[in-house]
């Protein structure tokens, strides 16, 4: 066997050498080049382009930032929806808006019905 295999006199099967000391993969994971292992992944994300995550796990720069916003987005869309449902509840008390919902509906008429009936 010549090049990079040699065979194991003890047991005849192929061994593969180690690289030199020093050596980088061209291609690798984002861990692999977030470490210097490798030059760039698959996508073509280079060192440049990743970061570590809180949790230590590493993720794309581009990633992480459009996680961010849509994590924010999604708690101030929960807010508001809160808010709006609290509103309609007044408002619903208040004797100002319907709903037509089944149970809820049934609900929110009986609590209106004794608002009225307490004035």
């Amino acid at each position: 066997m010549t090049g990079k295999c040699e065979r194991n006199p003890a047991t005849g099967r192929i061994r593969h050498r180690p690289h030199p000391p020093g050596h980088v993969s061209t291609f690798g994971t984002k861990k692999e080049v977030y470490h210097g292992k490798a030059k760039k992944t698959r996508g073509g994300l280079t060192k440049s382009d990743l970061t570590l995550s809180k949790h230590g796990k590493v993720v794309s720069k581009k990633m992480q930032q459009r996680g961010k916003t849509l994590r924010r987005l999604q708690q101030h869309i929960s807010k508001r929806k809160n808010k709006k449902k609290c509103d309609k509840r007044v408002r619903m008390a208040r004797g100002q808006e319907r709903m037509t919902a089944g149970r809820e509906y049934d609900a929110m008429t009986e609590q209106y019905e004794n608002i009225i009936a307490g004035l």
